[in-house]
């Protein structure tokens, strides 16, 4: 990778911040202070201890979060793209936060994160409903949290049913 790739993880899960416990970084300032227009985006930004990685915690918790991002967050996301190579949004639930729907509908690209064994098809189904009304642009679905043996296992399977699937937009090469 080159070291010069500079990338922010931006967190605006503005309901419970739990990236500042996993990155153990402090900032008196985050992602709610440069949507209410109290700091920029440069004061928001924790530099990482690996070379090129940045973060921006949720900031000050806000009841209007999906307010603040329905009218805010493409003019802040426009500025970071300017300023970094790759701007990682991690983003709440998309069936409990609506404010996950805002800021996929603003996102060059969307990423649907599941839990093995603990997300059904019907959330599946229901959360790929929420981002194609949110007009996202859906790019893949991961499954994260799979069990080794499961994989090993032949007859594990993940699947939707004929009445609950959904179709990912295809991709231009």
């Amino acid at each position: 990778m080159d070291a010069n790739f500079s990338r922010p993880t931006l967190d605006p899960q503005l309901r419970v911040c739990s990236t500042r416990r996993k990155f153990k970084v402090a900032s008196p300032v985050g992602f709610t202070d440069v949507l209410k227009g109290k700091a920029s985006c440069a004061d928001a930004i924790v530099q990482l201890a690996q070379p090129g990685l940045s973060l921006m915690l949720a900031g000050r918790m806000s009841r209007t979060a999906a307010d603040l991002i329905s009218t805010r967050a493409s003019a802040v996301l426009a500025k970071l793209c300017l300023d970094f190579d790759l701007v990682i949004v991690d983003a709440p639930p998309v069936l409990t936060a609506s404010e996950a729907q805002e800021l996929a509908g603003v996102a060059d690209g969307v990423l649907l994160l599941t839990k093995a064994a603990e997300t059904g098809a019907k959330q599946v189904s229901d959360a790929m409903s929420a981002l194609s009304r949110a007009r996202a642009n859906v790019v893949g679905l991961v499954l994260n949290q799979v069990k080794s043996n499961e994989v090993a296992d032949s007859r594990a399977s993940y699947h939707l049913d004929a009445t609950e699937s959904f179709m990912l937009p295809q991709l231009n090469a």
